[in-house]
């Protein structure tokens, strides 16, 4: 016995049915009720037993007359799996509401059951199988289905054929099919069919969805297929991914709209010279140029005709100048572009007037005049030629501040002489000076990037020496720096961490945040341009203006987002007035002479709050029932609200007119020349 169990337990786990090897055959257990019948056996009575536990189970099952009872453990008996059931076999049968326990037979089951056997390894194992185990299942003849009459017929729009089982009536059927007429081998014959149509979608599979995804080497776009009835299956509604192109739509289904498309160059052209710019996406709108028109070049510091140099046709431009309204003769101002109006300008143009310096500072060719200049008493001059009277001249006396006819060499310089206190002329004494033969190098003079200390500071090119460059703390090292913290040192290379030629950088600890870097739809301001995810950053949606924030926005007005920014917020166009949020498409339409659903129809039929007006074919305010139409105003021949005209073709007929006699109904009412109107 141990031998057979094991073998049932082997084979239905490879059928889906449940056994158990933990009792003996006949081993029933402890009764659930002590209802005894005839022959002394144990039977279950459904009263003693939880309602849910046989929720939707026939106890009594009626077949020619016979009433069959249920033991507890046996034939029918609702199971989970095997250890309910006597035989340890636990089979499904949807005409019983679920699982239930089956028998070991020979050649016949009680109930119509059909006693099948299967083969497990060298054994074939027999038991009985519910008549409804091979409904719907895939046939190619009649053969291959349960009871003899039970057909493999075809179901559904395909044609494929499945097996169906004999009815008498709907209660034959399992939950979800119905007892239908249908043809096998030119005879109508009645068998449990699917509602549905379908040995596919039957019961809530009918109707249902799932979702499913088309791919190819573009990408993935996902959609669902239905269970369609008859149909069975359809096919995924998913797009079919293509390569992203510049239209508004994401082509390749990544959830972006006209990401990563190969800009390239584009140009304006005209007489004036072409333009090139890099081309740029405007989603449904295409490709659009945003080259400068070039035009005529004029002094504005732009290259107008884009021909790579700027106000060329003003080869003055930064050039010295003398102004028209300077009353000396000096060019101390320079050529500069006026941009306001395209045109030279002379700048900075200075007045001097003539001082006693030996110099013509107003440039009008004479040296301090306006001055006494005669040199006979070195008294009055404007300027001394010889002023230590040893009748040398200042130009032509190294020693001019002390009589000194003999030009002695005292101090032993072998430079100059006595009176000669700063040898490289540097303006400061020797005995100040360290250098005193460096006229570039003295106390005082102005530090620059030559590898010298200018200054006597003992200090050789400093920080902020004259020509040094700037230099911005790089901490993530990007080669952009913080713009707060920075040093100017000669030479091109900066000193830790002071590496960074540019500054402007908005997060000095990330590397991939800096000025150049490219800006993503993340919540960061990846390009440090003082906005978080720009308009156009890498991920973004196209939105449209919604001014009036109804969810509908302006068709033209679009920007591409990363989330709602300011007013662009709308993901849908549309709006045919922004500034009303009662209009917009699918509004109610009402009677107010106002396009409240943006369909370019104002106050069409049926809107809401429209009047019943009925056809008024002769004008005679009276109109015919059953011809009405519901407008906001009276519109062609609908255009009365009194209802009964029983002759629209002649105005001298209707409800309010007098009836006379003339053989007809002419006030409507169904009576012609009525209360003695003849007499």
């Amino acid at each position: 016995m141990h031998v057979r169990r094991a073998l049932v337990c082997f084979l239905l786990a490879l059928t889906a049915y449940s056994c158990s090897a933990s009792s003996e055959d006949g081993d029933l257990g402890t009764p659930v009720s002590d209802t005894q019948t005839g022959d002394g056996v144990a039977r279950l009575n459904p009263t003693d037993v939880a309602a849910d536990q046989f929720a939707g189970f026939d106890f009594h099952s009626d077949v020619a007359g016979f009433e069959f009872i249920v033991e507890e453990g046996g034939f029918l008996f609702p199971c989970n799996d095997g250890d309910d059931c006597a035989s340890g076999l636990c089979v499904p049968s949807a005409a019983h509401g679920g699982d239930v326990c089956t028998v070991f037979c020979d050649e016949e089951c009680q109930l119509n059951w059909q006693c099948q056997g299967k083969q497990v390894g060298p054994d074939l194992i027999y038991f009985c199988n519910p008549p409804d185990a091979d409904l719907c299942k895939e046939c190619e003849t009649s053969d291959q289905c349960g009871a003899p009459l039970d057909f493999c017929v075809a179901v559904g729009a395909h044609e494929t054929t499945y097996c169906s089982i004999h009815c008498s009536s709907d209660e034959d059927c399992p939950t979800d099919f119905a007892c239908d007429e249908v043809e096998h081998q030119g005879e109508m014959v009645l068998q449990c069919l699917p509602q549905a149509g379908s040995c596919v979608c039957i019961g809530d599979l009918d109707g249902a969805t799932e979702p499913c995804v088309m791919e190819n080497e573009f990408g993935k776009c996902f959609g669902e297929s239905k269970c369609d009835g008859p149909n069975g299956w359809t096919e995924c509604d998913a797009a079919t991914a293509n390569e992203e192109v510049c239209d508004g739509a994401d082509n390749n289904c990544n959830g972006q709209v006209d990401e990563a498309l190969d800009e390239g160059d584009c140009t304006k052209e005209n007489e004036f010279g072409t333009c090139t710019a890099k081309k740029v996406c405007n989603g449904e709108e295409g490709w659009h140029c945003p080259a400068t028109e070039p035009s005529l070049e004029i002094c504005d510091g732009i290259d107008n005709d884009c021909n790579g140099e700027i106000d060329e046709s003003y080869p003055e431009d930064g050039l010295v100048c003398d102004s028209p309204d300077d009353p000396d003769l000096c060019e101390h101002g320079y050529w500069a572009c006026n941009f306001a109006e395209g045109e030279l300008e002379c700048l900075d143009d200075e007045t001097f007037e003539e001082v006693c310096n030996g110099v013509d500072d107003d440039c009008n060719g004479l040296v301090d005049d306006g001055f006494p200049n005669n040199d006979e008493d070195d008294e009055a001059d404007c300027i001394d030629t010889d002023d230590d009277n040893d009748g040398n001249l200042d130009g032509q006396d190294n020693c001019h501040f002390v009589f000194n006819p003999d030009q002695s060499d005292a101090d032993q310089d072998l430079e100059g002489d006595a009176c000669d206190p700063d040898d490289d002329n540097d303006g400061v004494d020797d005995g100040a000076d360290c250098a005193p033969f460096d006229p570039d190098v003295f106390p005082g003079n102005t530090e620059i990037c030559n590898g010298k200390d200018d200054d006597c500071d003992a200090l050789t090119d400093p920080k902020g020496s004259e020509g040094c460059s700037m230099f911005y703390l790089d901490a993530d090292e990007d080669s952009f720096g913080f713009s707060g913290l920075k040093e100017c040192v000669c030479g091109d290379e900066g000193t830790e961490p002071y590496t960074a030629y540019q500054g402007g950088d908005c997060n000095d600890s990330n590397p991939v945040i800096n000025p150049l870097a490219e800006e993503i739809c993340d919540e960061l301001d990846n390009n440090c341009n003082d906005d978080v995810d720009d308009i156009g950053a890498t991920g973004c949606v196209l939105r449209y203006y919604d001014g009036d924030q109804d969810d509908f926005g302006v068709t033209w007005d679009k920007a591409c987002v990363c989330e709602a920014k300011g007013k662009y917020s709308a993901s849908q166009a549309g709006d045919c007035n922004d500034n009303d949020p009662d209009v917009y498409p699918g509004a109610d339409e009402y009677c107010n002479n106002v396009d409240d659903n943006c369909d370019f129809n104002v106050d069409e039929e049926g809107t809401l709050g429209c009047n019943i007006y009925y056809l008024d074919g002769d004008n005679d305010g009276w109109g015919v029932e059953g011809f009405t139409k519901c407008l906001c105003a009276p519109k062609g021949v609908f255009k009365t609200e009194s209802k009964g005209d029983c002759d629209d073709s002649n105005d001298d007929i209707n409800p309010g007119v007098d009836e006379i006699c003339n053989g007809k109904d002419d006030d409507c009412d169904d009576l012609i020349d009525e209360f003695g109107v003849c007499q």
